[in-house]
């Protein structure tokens, strides 16, 4: 073993703060094998690219069909070199990397073996004996030593009845074809078991498999040939001629997985199939278990599981931890609603619920599986010692190592403070003189004790549970590990006392010798959180046990080595009967008895089965509530005494109480009750007329029992004592239970309480009472007749009815009531004219408009009434009246619009009305106003200040007090505007030619502007839409040459009224000329051929004159800028002379 490499990543820290706890197992096992199997647990599901890295570094993940297996977050791999154990260690998502094992066995406690099945008609626990719910459509996975599929406890009874014939040549025959006539192919054979009690010659049908010989050879052909089982349907215990069987058909075991061979098996494609499905059980343990959860026939056979109509996946397992974690993955893939195993262990593990292979389980249950684990069977084989060893002191522990030929022998200590760094010395068995005491490393060094080799690592759970994997083996010369008392010696080097636990694995009935106890002995998976943990206790004698109804002397106890509760709950487990393997041994079909927690957890994953059953498809199902409601329906006894304890759980398993926790309802409900199909409350009333006759029913319902109901129905007068009883009989048509009663023609009117009380054979219903009133018989109207259904108020409606009655013939009285539409009344009483009951009804003016309903209501003289909607009238409003006509047709805006109009109204006058004048415009807009009036004629007046200027369509309208409405066109109004717009008169401009940014802006006012033009000199040179008041007018005069312009702008409004404004625009020469400046010029007197030459520039030359010394020598026009001046200077005298020139423009700038 590397143990540097265990000392560098048995815990690693890696950068995202995740500690990876890794079995030094794991190290361990690779450095004795190609490749070792693990387990990890991520903080994650894994994404493609993270499985992608781990297999690049040498991680291979378990597939199936191409995907990866996992249980969530919990993978299972094979690891192949150390590269790859630190890249889980350092991939920064892996939490925990545990080590397979196969230190799994069957919980099964051999020291009863095989008993002989002629006691098994004596067997049967009676707890189980009758169940309501069978389990059917609940498939319950079994992981187990497999299943012989071919046993008849296996088949549901579905394949048809047949008679049971006897034929005077070929003898009895089961008739396949119901023609009575013995055909080739229905010779019937009974198979008498073993064990059965009877005869060999005696068919039991109890007991006895009935077989159709198919092929004729005379022989039971297993698995190829039916079985049926035979209907005693006199129940005296034989079968008889023309008493029938029913066929063995379809297979309870849906699927198979044998993991030893890597075989899937299906029902309905290979699984029955002699030539092709070749698994077996050869041990027999998984039969056996999975009899108890489904096997037999209920109603048919001696021998049933808990749930004999539920499924089955079987899967035949390796004992590694890791194919065990890969069946619980697979089975809730293939749609198991129930787990159930009764395999553990105890050796290097913590037994804490940390370890990957119990948090499969716990997966498992979060999936909404419950699982039932066998508790163990340890209690009684010296498996566990416990002792505190005290502060700074050496405790030796002694174990025997009992049977020859053992190559390797297994120990685990435990404890719980892992801060405590506990020591461990061997020393070997010895006769007479003691051998060396050894010093062990825990880093799993080899180390020889007497020819031994003992090897020991230490490991902290992520429960902070520290133990020491201990492994003795042999080297040369022996040849196995060497028998006798092993000594183990603990050293506790703390201050304070530590509890230690040491477990040996019990092959060749190993043991340990000195501090045993039966505590602490519950084994993993059943130490896993949320499984339940199933312990064994005794319902038949002849087992292990002497105590009846006790606990089982074998079954594991509490709690797990954290103080959690373990076990939860414990089950009949001892002298079990259930299906023999043939592979095993047994006859075919046969039975035998075992013992053991694995014949305990059945029964409980059996209850399982029975409660889910009360969850079909889409009922709210919780793997937690129904735990709990299995362990708190568990029974307490003078056995388990108080609990929860370590020895029981809860106590012991009551399917009946777990199944009625389970159900969606429990007792019985009354849902309704009805007199004549009308529905009546609870504590309410109906009446019944006298004489008649009428039907109570009442509609139950009941989720526990549907065909077992009581109905029944008390009776008693006005509220007194109960005077009988009748049963109400069920019609299955309706699903009602119901009952028909006559009241009495008596003249005396009663009431009657009727209670009806419902059962089943578990619950009873809350009782429903009602009450019943036996009434007279009622008037009889005939007829009922108006002669309008609407009318306007004001006016009158006449009615009539022909009523009479039984008794009083038609001295009734007779009201007609009119119901108004705030549903108060208008009562009036009918006369009888000698043919009918009649009146006439005035409606008033201030009765209310709407829907009446007329009702005729009878009465005799016994107080019987018969009322009768006769029709429903309309009430109309009456219109208001409204005239109207325009004083003037024509009116300015701003003055006042002048309507003549008339009004009036029958209900509500002149005073009572709203009256509005409409105005619409030429674009079809509205204008309502409400205006006030003073008389039903009257001239009313609109201020019309606002309005814009056009044609106008004018209305008045009138609305009453009850919303009726009414108009009247009164003609067409223009509308004019009378007033001009005004203007302001913005200052006169004046600018240098040439320069920018000059304009006008104007800003006239108007009401209703409409248009403008602005002229130049007399000639338009822009015009516009003039749209509001707030517009200005604004127009740019840059870029006239030199003079004065006059812009005048006048603006029009809609009447059309105009105005105007002018703005005088002078453009001014500002620019001065520019003259160069030649140079001075000096010459020698009589010299000739000097002049003086000037150039200037101006866009409006005027004139020049040219100085000497101030006087004036040439004047002259300046006509253009390309003109230049030259004055000749020569035949001056010596001296200094002054030229100038000064020239001007024509705006005298010079």
């Amino acid at each position: 073993m590397n143990s540097s490499l265990v000392a560098q990543i048995g815990t690693s820290q890696n950068k995202t703060a995740v500690t990876t706890v890794i079995d030094p197992a794991v190290v361990a096992g690779l450095s004795n094998q190609e490749t070792q199997r693990v387990s990890l647990r991520t903080t994650h599901e894994l994404n493609g690219e993270e499985l992608r890295y781990l297999e690049d570094k040498g991680v291979l993940f378990r597939r199936r069909n191409g995907r990866v297996v996992h249980a969530g977050t919990i993978y299972l791999a094979e690891v192949t070199t150390l590269v790859a154990i630190e890249a889980l260690a350092n991939a920064g998502y892996v939490e925990q990397l545990d080590a397979d094992s196969n230190l799994n066995a069957i919980q099964l406690d051999q020291s009863i073996g095989n008993i002989s099945a002629d006691m098994a008609y004596a067997l049967r626990d009676p707890i189980f004996e009758s169940q309501n719910i069978t389990g059917a459509g609940v498939t319950v996975a079994i992981i187990d030593t497999g299943i012989d599929w071919q046993h008849p406890d296996f088949y549901f009874a579905d394949g048809g009845e047949y008679y049971y014939r006897n034929d005077d040549v070929e003898g009895t025959y089961l008739d396949l074809d119901d023609d009575s006539t013995y055909d080739v192919g229905e010779k019937a054979y009974y198979y008498d078991l073993p064990g059965d009690g009877g005869g060999a010659s005696q068919f039991d049908p109890a007991y006895d498999w009935m077989i159709s010989d198919t092929n004729d050879n005379a022989a039971y052909d297993y698995g190829t040939d039916y079985a049926y089982i035979a209907d005693d349907q006199n129940g005296n215990g034989i079968f008889e001629i023309g008493e029938t069987c029913v066929r063995l058909d379809t297979c309870k075991i849906s699927r198979i997985w044998d993991q030893t061979t890597g075989d899937f098996y299906v029902r309905g494609a290979n699984l029955t199939n002699p030539a092709i499905n070749t698994h077996v059980d050869t041990n027999g343990h998984g039969t056996h278990v999975a009899g108890t959860v489904a096997g037999g026939q209920l109603g048919y056979r001696k021998f049933t599981g808990v749930a004999p109509d539920a499924e089955i996946i079987m899967v035949r397992t390796t004992f590694y931890s890791s194919d065990i974690m890969d069946a619980v993955i697979w089975a809730i893939n293939q749609g198991a609603d129930v787990i159930s195993m009764s395999i553990g262990g105890y050796i290097h593990r913590p037994l804490d619920g940390s370890t990957n292979y119990e948090q499969v389980f716990d997966w498992a249950h979060e999936q909404g599986v419950p699982c039932a684990i066998s508790a163990g069977n340890s209690a009684d084989d010296q498996m566990h010692s416990s002792l505190p060893i005290l502060a700074s002191t050496e405790t030796l522990f002694e174990f025997e190592v009992t049977s020859s030929g053992q190559a390797n022998v297994y120990l685990t200590t435990l404890w719980r403070t892992p801060s405590n760094s506990l020591s461990l010395r061997m020393q070997a068995p010895y006769t007479d003189t003691p051998g060396p005491i050894v010093s062990i490393p825990l880093d799993g060094t080899s180390v020889n004790v007497e020819n031994n080799t003992v090897s020991a690592y230490r490991y902290t759970s992520s429960r902070d549970t520290a133990y020491i994997n201990i492994q003795i083996t042999y080297q040369s010369p022996r040849t196995e590990v060497e028998t006798g008392t092993w000594h183990l010696y603990l050293s506790n080097p703390k201050d304070g006392s530590e509890i230690v636990h040491n477990y040996i694995y019990p092959a060749g009935n190993n043991r340990m010798l000195n501090y045993v106890t039966a505590y602490n002995t519950v084994g993993s998976p059943a130490t896993a959180d949320n499984v339940i943990a199933v312990a064994s206790y005794v319902t038949k004698l002849g087992g292990s046990s002497s105590t009846l109804f006790d606990r089982s002397i074998f079954s594991s106890i509490g709690p797990r080595i954290d103080g959690r509760l373990k076990p939860e709950v414990s089950a009949p487990g001892e002298v079990i009967m259930s299906a023999y393997s043939r592979d095993a041994g047994g006859a075919p079909g046969s039975h035998q008895l075992l013992q053991g927690t694995s014949m305990a957890c059945p029964h409980v994953s059996g209850v399982l089965a029975l409660a889910v059953q009360c969850h079909p498809a889409g009922m709210p199902f919780n793997a937690t509530t129904l735990r709990n409601d299995v362990v708190l329906s568990a029974d307490q006894d003078s056995y388990t005494g108080s609990v929860p304890n370590a020895l029981w759980g809860y106590g012991k398993i009551n399917a009946f109480e777990t199944v009625v926790r389970e159900s969606p309802g429990g007792s019985p409900v009354i849902t309704e009750v009805t007199v004549d199909g009308i529905a009546v409350a609870d504590q309410g009333s109906k009446e019944v007329i006298r004489g008649e006759t009428f039907v109570l029913s009442a509609l139950v319902s009941d989720d526990q029992s549907h065909h077992d109901l009581s109905v029944i129905m008390e009776y008693g007068e006005k509220g007194g004592t109960v005077a009988g009883n009748f049963s109400l009989t069920y019609d299955p048509s309706s699903g009602r239970w119901n009952i028909s009663l006559q009241t009495t023609s008596v003249a005396e009117l009663l009431r009657y309480n009727f209670t009806f009380l419902v059962s089943d054979p578990l619950f009873s219903a809350e009782p429903h009472t009602i009450f019943v009133n036996i009434l007279n018989e009622l008037p009889t109207i005939h007829m009922t007749y108006l002669n309008s259904t609407s009318v306007l108020r004001t006016e009158g409606i006449a009615f009539a009815a022909n009523a009479s009655d039984y008794h009083d013939g038609y001295d009734l009285e007779v009201l007609l009531c009119l119901q108004r539409p705030d549903s108060s009344w208008l009562n009036t009483t009918m006369l009888w004219n000698g043919t009918l009951f009649a009146r006439s009804v005035l409606i008033n003016s201030t009765d209310q408009p709407g829907l009446w309903n007329a009702y005729v209501r009878v009465a005799d003289q016994d107080g019987g009434v018969a009322t009768e909607l006769l029709d429903t009238i309309a009430i109309l409003n009456n219109e208001p009246t409204v005239a109207g006509n325009l004083v003037a047709s024509e009116v300015s805006v701003g003055a006042y619009l002048g309507v003549d109009v008339t009004l009036d109204d029958i209900e509500d006058g002149w005073s009572g009305l709203i009256l509005e004048v409409c105005l619409m415009d030429s674009t079809n807009n509205w204008f309502n106003y409400t205006v006030p009036v003073s008389g039903g004629s009257d001239t009313i007046q609109l201020n019309t200040s606002g309005f814009y200027p056009g044609s106008y369509e004018v209305y008045v309208v009138v609305t009453d007090q009850n919303g009726a409405q009414v108009g009247d066109y009164c003609g067409t109004l223009t509308l004019v505007d009378t007033t001009p717009p005004t203007i302001d008169s913005p200052a006169d401009i004046d600018y240098d030619e040439l320069s920018t940014g000059h304009s006008i802006i104007w800003s006239p006012q108007d009401l209703h502007p409409q248009s403008y033009v602005v002229y130049l000199d007399d000639s338009p040179v822009t015009s516009g839409s003039w749209n509001s008041s707030s517009e200005l007018i604004e127009i740019v005069v840059d870029g006239h040459a030199l003079g004065v312009y006059n812009y005048t702008v006048v603006v029009t409004d809609v009447g059309p009224n105009t105005a105007f404004d002018t703005v005088l625009v002078i453009v001014s020469d500002g620019t001065s000329p520019t003259v160069d400046s030649p140079s001075d010029i000096e010459y020698d007197e009589f010299s000739t051929g000097y002049s003086i030459m000037w150039f200037a520039d101006d866009l409006h030359p005027d004139s020049y004159v040219i100085y000497l010394d101030g006087a004036p020598v040439r004047i002259g026009d300046w006509n253009s800028s390309s003109e230049s001046f030259v004055i000749s200077v020569d035949g001056h005298e010596l001296g200094l002379y002054n030229y100038t020139l000064l020239i001007t423009d024509i705006g005298l700038n010079t």
